[in-house]
């Protein structure tokens, strides 16, 4: 029964307040409500799973962190007769990973929304580190956020995964090799999909398992498999990809091209991230603002992963003007908000790769970087 004044009509969010807007919660199991889901995030699950690297705030703002390494010696360094005159010295060189990739999400939540949608208002959640006290309604339109700002991570974690990826050495040093996968189950080309891919592994010196990301025909390929049997060749593909985990990622058509995907040698990428809110940089700040760290469990691609955020709670207690992010695709330029909470979810990070010059200039491996692009098609 409404807890509002009856005036003739009903109004969405006013007669109906107190259920409707859980009512596609409710309906739908809140995994399945449309606010709640994330996109299928290819690249950002395998950088997830290899557990990044997490820079804390020290003061300094030295948003970068430095990688030593040293390259391997090859026959041309070895000498065939015995002598005293030689000598090979090598010294640590250091790869930066700068961690100034940033992205941020603000939501605004009024009191009065609040107090219309939520019985229980008045209840409080624990966020974060230190602990910060919010509204259960605050919590649930950080979730909601989180998988939009995401979204933003996996597209700039693709600029920068493809402007460092590596050559194929097995492939004459190619950027970009071509591979097709046999429509015509009843041959057997020695150099077919997924049999090429290994080779070149093999041939590459890869360590670990492979993993590939991208979309289209590779997306197709590796669904059909958990439903295949040997074909009529004696080859059974369902066996041959078991080893090479896929992750799915639309986005990967954008950043690549169509039918295009990236093979990677197990920790050859990871992605680095640096939390501003830390420390003694964290909690009630001088001011109206509380700076907080969140570890939030998000669904990527079926499964769960804890994922880092920087947060920063404003609570304003008289209405306000902000600029409309919106307004970057021509939308609204201010949006007013009335007494309530301002929640900024941010992330800075970047990503390591396997250097350039991790192998000298003459070695047979110059330019393998654990990162192999291929294009695939699907002829007979």
């Amino acid at each position: 029964m409404s807890t509002f004044p009856y005036n003739g009509t009903y109004q969405v969010g006013v007669g109906f307040a107190p259920y409707m807007l859980r009512h596609l919660e409710v309906l739908l199991g809140e995994e399945h409500a449309p606010m709640m889901k994330v996109d299928q995030l290819g690249l950002l699950k395998f950088t997830q799973e290899a557990s990044p690297i997490v820079s804390m705030n020290n003061g300094m703002n030295l948003q970068q962190i430095q990688v030593p390494f040293k390259q391997r010696w090859t026959a041309l360094d070895t000498q065939t007769t015995p002598s005293c005159d030689y000598a090979n010295n090598q010294q640590y060189q250091e790869v930066s990973v700068g961690i100034t990739n940033f992205r941020q999400i603000p939501i605004a939540l009024q009191d009065q929304t609040v107090q219309q949608y939520e019985l229980e208002a008045s209840e409080t959640v624990a966020l974060g580190l230190p602990p910060t006290q919010a509204m259960n309604e605050v919590m649930k339109e950080i979730y909601a956020a989180a998988a939009g700002l995401l979204a933003g991570v996996n597209q700039d974690l693709w600029s920068l995964f493809v402007a460092n990826l590596g050559t194929n050495p097995n492939q004459g040093n190619s950027s970009n090799v071509s591979i097709n996968i046999e429509k015509d189950i009843t041959l057997l080309p020695l150099n077919d999909g997924i049999t090429q891919i290994q080779a070149d592994a093999q041939n590459n010196n890869v360590t670990g398992k492979l993993n590939v990301i991208g979309s289209g025909f590779a997306q197709q390929f590796f669904l059909q498999q958990p439903f295949k049997e040997p074909q009529f060749n004696g080859l059974d593909t369902a066996a041959q990809s078991n080893s090479m985990p896929f992750y799915n990622d639309p986005y990967a058509t954008t950043a690549l091209g169509s039918n295009q995907i990236v093979v990677v040698e197990e920790n050859a990428i990871q992605r680095v991230d640096f939390m501003q809110f830390t420390g003694t940089y964290a909690g009630q700040r001088p001011g109206r603002s509380i700076f907080a760290t969140l570890k939030l469990p998000i669904q990527m691609n079926g499964s769960v992963h804890d994922v880092d955020f920087d947060m920063q709670l404003i609570y304003s207690d008289c209405a306000t003007t902000y600029t409309s992010p919106y307004a970057q695709i021509g939308g609204y330029s201010t949006v007013t908000i009335q007494r309530g909470w301002n929640i900024i979810l941010s992330k800075y990070f970047g990503l390591f790769t396997v250097p350039a010059n991790a192998y000298r200039t003459y070695d047979n491996q110059y330019g393998n970087r654990g990162t192999f692009r291929y294009t695939l098609s699907n002829n007979s």
